[in-house]
């Protein structure tokens, strides 16, 4: 029974290659003997090898050189904001406005606070004056009682000489009684006089010493008036540095891509508000597998595809990022765009094109082509001009036409326009170029 099954699945083969080979028709009745039928003029050309250019293909997204996202600093009420996407701005330009009266308010109380910091410092720098000519003063006063108690002990010493010597003598009856009273007196005078003089320095040390304790306090006044002062100029300054930002202005020339905020919402700092881009400077992002990575090398100029544009144009590897993305093993290329009308925008799709030399292929016109389901074949004459029915395998669409990888010879003569006509027809060639 196997070799029945066997048969019968011949004859189905059979009848179906009939029926392809005819067009899906049923097989014509064989010609009657001594009948001929007429030929037909058809473009005839010769298959011959050609050299094609073999490229590598890549394919990524165009994305601009040059991409801010636009923030603010300050909290506030947004009181200005006016374009939308796809307006162009030019460098400089305001864009955004926060409101400020907060932040004006600050830094007028921070330009009152250094003032009176500032009037305070000035105050206590004339008490330090006083106080320090209070302290020269007692010193002063200091050194003068010194001076006079030198001169006071000496007289004092002279005094209690004289003293004793008069009253040695009074005892030897040289002199009277008056005169040696007269020297004891004068030597008590001497010692009040030094003793006075002893507590007047006291007075003059303590007095000293207040001064001196004054100055320090005074010196530490000058010194907290001035952290005060420099305290109060700190937060003037940071006030009038964050008053800046509530503007915000264009960086570059470019294009408004995204609004991320509107007027009359609340900001908060680091909050995106606009997006901008300078679609003058643009580039393609392609992503290169690493095995194929040595083809390609910085300055090396490249054959790019825009398909959206159906525009071929030059572009050139600018970097060529050095790690690799360790999940699909890939490299970065950044290749730069002639942009001069500006019509390449950021997000087109495209394809770039790396020369790997040239390679010859066999192929023919796409008119040849006869398909039949999934089948594909040429008709080729033999030496008496009769087109047959052969299959062929094609691959990809090259600049001289599809390639053919079996089912046919170099040198064998392909009918063009191919499609209705019948295995085993004759044909009129009319010879023609690709």
């Amino acid at each position: 029974m196997r070799w029945l099954m066997y048969a019968l699945a011949g004859l189905a083969l059979v009848a179906g290659t009939w029926w392809w080979l005819g067009g899906g028709e049923s097989p014509p009745a064989p010609p009657s003997i001594g009948s001929k039928a007429p030929a037909r003029s058809m473009p005839v050309f010769t298959a011959q090898p050609a050299e094609i250019a073999e490229n590598l293909q890549f394919s990524g997204t165009v994305a601009t050189v040059r991409r801010a996202v636009l923030t603010t600093r300050l909290s506030g009420l947004v009181t200005f904001l006016r374009v939308e996407e796809g307006d162009h701005v030019q460098a400089g330009e305001v864009l955004v406005r926060v409101d400020a009266r907060d932040l004006s308010a600050q830094l007028n109380q921070a330009r009152a606070g250094t003032q009176t910091a500032s009037a305070a410092t000035r105050q206590a720098q004339a008490a330090l004056h006083t106080a320090s000519a209070a302290v020269a003063e007692a010193q002063a006063r200091i050194r003068g009682l010194e001076a006079e108690q030198l001169e006071a002990r000496s007289r004092l010493t002279l005094a209690e000489t004289e003293a004793r010597r008069h009253q040695y003598l009074f005892e030897a009856g040289a002199i009277a009684k008056q005169r040696a009273e007269q020297t004891q007196t004068e030597m008590e005078v001497a010692r009040a006089r030094v003793q006075g003089l002893q507590a007047a320095q006291r007075q003059a040390q303590a007095s000293l010493s207040r001064a001196q304790a004054n100055l320090g306090e005074t010196r530490a006044a000058v010194d907290s008036s001035l952290a005060a002062v420099d305290q109060a100029r700190a937060g003037e300054e940071l006030a009038e540095s964050q008053l800046p930002y509530s503007e915000v202005r264009a960086p570059f020339t470019g294009v408004v891509t995204r609004k991320l905020a509107w007027q009359g919402e609340m900001t908060v700092p680091g909050g995106p508000l606009l997006e901008v881009e300078d679609v003058r400077a643009v580039r393609l992002e392609v992503s290169v597998p690493e095995e194929q990575l040595r083809h390609l090398q910085t300055g090396q100029n490249l054959q790019v595809h825009l398909d959206a544009l159906d525009r071929q144009t030059q572009g050139r590897i600018d970097q060529i990022v050095p790690s690799a993305d360790p999940a699909s093993r890939t490299f970065m290329i950044k290749i730069s765009l002639q942009n001069p009308d500006s019509r390449i925008l950021p997000g087109m799709y495209g394809r770039v094109m790396v020369p790997q030399g040239t390679r010859s292929v066999l192929a023919v016109p796409a008119d040849a082509l006869v398909r039949r389901g999934q089948l594909e074949g040429v008709f080729v004459l033999d030496e008496q001009d009769v087109a047959h029915l052969r299959l062929v395998k094609t691959g990809t669409i090259t600049p001289v036409g599809v390639e053919v990888f079996t089912g046919l010879n170099a040198g064998e003569r392909v009918v063009r326009q191919a499609s209705g006509l019948s295995d085993g027809t004759r044909i009129l060639p009319e010879e023609t170029s690709r």
